[in-house]
């Protein structure tokens, strides 16, 4: 990729996903700037401190940034957020949105959304396609919302917005079930107590390494897109795996560190979240020319993911 002097903010940049996108890009974008809620003080790029849902906090540093392309990776994305989470779900992932779009005018906007959307979708069914959508979850419907914010946006400004619908995203310093297992087995490292889980075992997602996912962030950028358009892509491999299956990649390496981890799969799914979610990428491999992660690499991404939660 080759250097660019122009502008680029990255909004959640403290945050797995975005901290990992802004390693892969400061050495390409002298001008990268974070926008974070907490930002990390040992991030070598410059990082504004400012809550999305607050205009007041970054109308300055907006002015500076005006019309830059952006990455907008800060958002509420508790999938089983609890009821009093509800007004600070919306809030961020909608009305933080329009504060983005309205103060800093950006030509280009490169929005990651969720396999979440979809509600329960096989690879078949959970093509990237505005008509596709049938979420369970309210995170899910605030992204998908936040898909139609867009959508109006780019014919109300002519800039163009990029809508990467996520699987779920794996690597150091992950969030989800990994970390869960992990500090579940280092409080009961004999396995005196089960962790909880859902579905069987039975529960398929896609697995997606975090450094795939960045990488097609930054093909975003400098893709060549029609002038006024929204494009839409989901990230993912392809193909699924279970929750069980994470489950044994995760206790053979706990294992390695003397740690039994017992779990009871029995418990049902709730209202609000899919059996599975498998997401199709042909579009995304032909519109990129690349080949997504194989079933190898999510293991290693997986053992990575269990490494960094044991420091």
């Amino acid at each position: 990729m080759p250097e660019t002097d122009s502008g680029l903010c990255v909004t959640g940049s403290a945050g797995f996903i975005g901290k990992h996108i802004c390693t892969m890009l400061a050495p390409h974008w002298p001008r990268l700037a974070g926008l974070d809620r907490a930002p990390d003080p040992r991030a070598p790029w410059p990082t504004h401190k400012a809550d999305i849902r607050h205009i007041r906090e970054m109308q300055d540093f907006a002015s500076e940034r005006r019309g830059d392309p952006m990455i907008h990776m800060a958002a509420d994305a508790e999938v089983l957020a609890p009821w009093s989470q509800i007004p600070e779900t919306f809030g961020t992932n909608l009305m933080g949105t329009w504060n983005l779009l309205t103060l800093f005018e950006p030509k280009l906007f490169v929005f990651p959304s969720t396999g979440a959307v979809y509600g329960n979708s096989s690879m078949r069914r959970a093509l990237p396609r505005p008509s596709s959508v049938k979420p369970l979850s309210l995170y899910g419907a605030s992204k998908s919302t936040g898909e139609i914010l867009l959508r109006d946006w780019t014919i109300a400004t002519g800039s163009n917005a990029v809508v990467l619908r996520l699987g779920n995203i794996i690597g150091a310093g992950c969030r989800g079930l990994i970390p869960f297992l992990v500090h579940h087995a280092l409080r009961y490292p004999e396995g005196e107590v089960r962790a909880e889980l859902r579905g069987h075992g039975k529960m398929l997602r896609d697995y997606t390494p975090v450094e795939f996912v960045a990488s097609i962030f930054r093909a975003s950028l400098t893709y060549p897109w029609k002038p006024g358009a929204l494009d839409l892509f989901n990230i993912g491999t392809g193909f699924a795996m279970t929750n069980r299956d994470v489950t044994r990649v995760v206790q053979r390496v706990l294992r390695r560190r003397g740690l039994r981890l017992e779990c009871n799969f029995n418990n049902r799914v709730p209202h609000s979240e899919a059996n599975e979610i498998v997401l199709n990428v042909e579009s995304l491999i032909r519109k990129f020319d690349v080949r997504p992660p194989t079933r190898e690499a999510v293991e290693a991404s997986i053992e990575a993911s269990v490494y960094s939660h044991l420091v």
